[in-house]
């Protein structure tokens, strides 16, 4: 138990590619299309966030990926809320234009 202690960075290291095989499935169970660019992004994201939180790794090296891990973060917040913005001004349009006039 004590390997699991000590590396347990070595899950966030098979998490892209958790993430990839994921998104390929969800993508063909839908209309077959992926959003590639954001796919890559997510990604990179996981793994600048498994480099910060490998201990193996030089500190300069974990500092630029958790610098890069932390930008896109932030941008992946900002897309999620102009995502939900769309979402509902999309939304709204449909209920207004599913109204019956009196």
């Amino acid at each position: 138990m004590d390997w699991l202690k000590d590396h347990a960075f070595v899950a966030a290291w098979i998490s892209p590619a958790v993430a990839l095989v994921g998104m390929l499935i969800r993508g063909a169970g839908k209309t077959g299309e992926i959003d590639w660019a954001r796919m890559m992004l997510f990604i990179g994201f996981l793994t600048c966030l498994a480099a910060t939180f490998t201990p193996t790794l030089e500190d300069g090296a974990r500092q630029f990926a958790g610098g890069i891990a932390f930008v896109l973060a932030g941008f992946f917040m900002v897309q999620s809320s102009l995502d939900a913005s769309l979402a509902r001004e999309l939304w709204k349009r449909k209920g207004s234009e599913t109204t019956t006039p009196k």
